[in-house]
């Protein structure tokens, strides 16, 4: 039996959602809050931690990225507003913003929503 093709989806449409907290500098620097422990059963040691999250630091484009992400707008609409901001210093653009969404994903700091379907519960 052949393989089912896999239908291509333009990412320029999907919706990133944070999946962690973030706390922002004084210097405008987010950083994010990524829990210690992920799994269910080890909550109950999180909440006893002194620091119960590790901060990721981002770079100058990565905390104007985050800032964009609400769940509200697209990834094509927070690449136009980067190209406004950075200009020639963020070119090319899509596959930048597209590299750094795909290495939020993986590290599952976002989820990627396509529009018009209901986000699946992170677990």
């Amino acid at each position: 039996m052949p393989k089912a093709k896999r239908q291509q989806r333009n990412i320029a449409l999907f919706v990133p959602i944070a999946c962690v907290g973030h706390e922002t500098g004084d210097d405008g620097v987010v950083k994010l809050l990524v829990p210690r422990f992920r799994a269910g059963w080890m909550q109950w040691l999180q909440k006893r931690l002194k620091k119960p999250h590790i901060k990721v630091e981002l770079d100058e484009i990565g905390s104007a990225v985050w800032k964009q992400i609400d769940g509200s707008r697209n990834v094509a609409q927070i690449g136009e507003v980067l190209e406004r901001e950075f200009g020639e210093r963020i070119h090319p653009t899509a596959e930048r913003l597209g590299f750094f969404l795909g290495t939020l994903r993986r590290n599952r700091f976002i989820e990627l929503v396509e529009p018009g379907v209901p986000p699946e519960p992170i677990g």
